[in-house]
């Protein structure tokens, strides 16, 4: 499909003035934390996506190591036309990063002072159980299948929001799910880049207060003031 695409934009001599975007909604998990294959967890399995951008003015075989979130798109694509951005917009613009020039023999160096908000909700409900799976409608699990051995990969309480933390050098993810348990995930992905070690009640009280409180404003918030 891309390279049909790239074809056409070089037929019709459209591919030098011609944004392209290539990205993903989700990642997938492949057997990580004993689940066959799927994508609903907040690890970075499944959160990281792929982007990589052609168009005028972007260098060619630049590497960008800052956090970026798919909202970002939005603003970025206004400013590359010359539109301005409502303050309602989600997201924040990369344009300037992407087309900055390199200074030869100097590494470009990208801000990562960013939080960035992840979000899932569970799918389950009576329509998800799967008779022909082991386990009852009661068990409140979703998407069993017979191709994954009955491995359930989701549950109707499987819904959460995430802070994913780059400020002070930190890599750190702050997880609360919408749950009667109230369960809390946290990592350092420093020091656990598989996310195998819950750090969550490892951190001080008012750290994990803070981390709630900046939960609560993204979730709510619009625009501007979601840039934190």
């Amino acid at each position: 499909m891309m390279v049909t695409l790239v074809t056409v934009l070089n037929e019709t001599q459209c591919l030098d003035n011609t944004y392209i975007i290539f990205t993903s909604d989700n990642g997938y998990h492949l057997g990580q934390f004993a689940q066959p294959f799927d994508k609903r967890q907040p690890y970075d399995t499944d959160i990281k996506v792929p982007l990589l951008i052609r168009g005028p003015g972007v260098p060619a075989g630049r590497l960008m190591d800052m956090p970026v979130s798919l909202v970002d798109l939005t603003p970025t694509i206004l400013e590359w036309v010359g539109l301005s951005v409502p303050n309602y917009i989600d997201g924040r613009s990369f344009k300037s990063e992407l087309l900055k020039e390199q200074q030869k023999n100097k590494k470009l160096q990208f801000s990562k002072q960013r939080v960035l908000l992840i979000e899932y909700w569970g799918e389950g409900n009576d329509d998800t159980y799967n008779p022909a799976c082991p386990g009852h409608r009661t068990d409140h699990l979703a998407q069993c299948t017979l191709d994954a051995d009955c491995h359930c990969q989701d549950s109707w309480n499987n819904t959460y929001t995430c802070i994913r933390d780059f400020r002070y050098n930190l890599d750190r993810i702050y997880c609360e799910f919408r749950d009667t348990e109230n369960f809390l995930e946290a990592y350092d992905l420093h020091q656990d880049p598989y996310q195998l070690q819950n750090i969550v009640y490892e951190l001080l009280p008012m750290e994990r207060a803070l981390y709630g409180l900046l939960l609560q404003n993204l979730t709510k918030c619009t625009g501007r003031t979601c840039n934190i």
